[in-house]
């Protein structure tokens, strides 16, 4: 492991330390910290991991720390992110009418 501006990085695919390299990303994703996410990036990479482990990894690590803000509840956490969704939803589809009458 080594260090990126206090987020300790692991150098090996296993789902424990991927999920912590989820949770590193999205705290330097928080700070707007590019350099770190890059270095994750850079170490996903010489792990091997798949694609789809990270998805699944960092899918997990962002809803554990939703349920952690929520308090530890889960329901509450799958309502925000659900109205989060919704919202996005009628974002792009907003964004596809206007789209389509401009052209």
């Amino acid at each position: 492991m080594r260090d990126l501006r206090g987020l300790t990085v692991a150098s090996t695919a296993t789902p424990d330390t991927l999920q912590t390299q989820g949770l590193a990303y999205i705290a330097a994703w928080a700070r707007k910290d590019w350099w770190t996410i890059a270095q994750i990036g850079l170490d996903l990479d010489r792990t091997g991991a798949t694609a789809q482990q990270v998805a699944e990894s960092f899918s997990l690590a962002a809803a554990a720390l939703l349920t952690d803000m929520c308090g530890g509840s889960s329901t509450r956490a799958a309502e925000l992110a659900e109205a989060a969704a919704l919202a996005d939803a009628g974002r792009q589809a907003r964004a596809a009418a206007r789209a389509a009458a401009a052209s």
